[in-house]
């Protein structure tokens, strides 16, 4: 049975989940963590959950896992609909 779970960890299992180089839109973000994660996340709650990592790396907060780090990008489509991505660095100067 899906299980609601706090937001950090949500957000680390996006970091890990989610494949570098493609293009998700809240949906897909959301199937992820029901398919993947066994969350019970609704879809406001996943905008919800993509903005605040989106404001959160703003604000200079930095994902690293294993040894590279991970930023997820925000693309606005023709339409105004979002569409994020996952990608990587190795080096931290790259991510700033």
């Amino acid at each position: 049975m899906p299980v609601k779970r706090d937001w950090i960890i949500r957000m680390v299992d996006l970091f890990h989940k989610l494949k570098i180089g493609v293009l998700y839109n809240k949906t897909n973000v959301r199937d992820v963590l029901k398919d993947e994660c066994d969350d019970s996340i609704s879809l406001p709650t996943t905008g919800e959950l993509l903005e605040a990592i989106i404001n959160a790396q703003n604000n200079g907060m930095i994902f690293k896992v294993g040894n590279k780090f991970r930023k997820l990008i925000k693309k606005e489509t023709a339409g105004k609909d979002s569409l994020y991505e996952l990608i990587e660095f190795d080096d931290l100067e790259s991510v700033l």
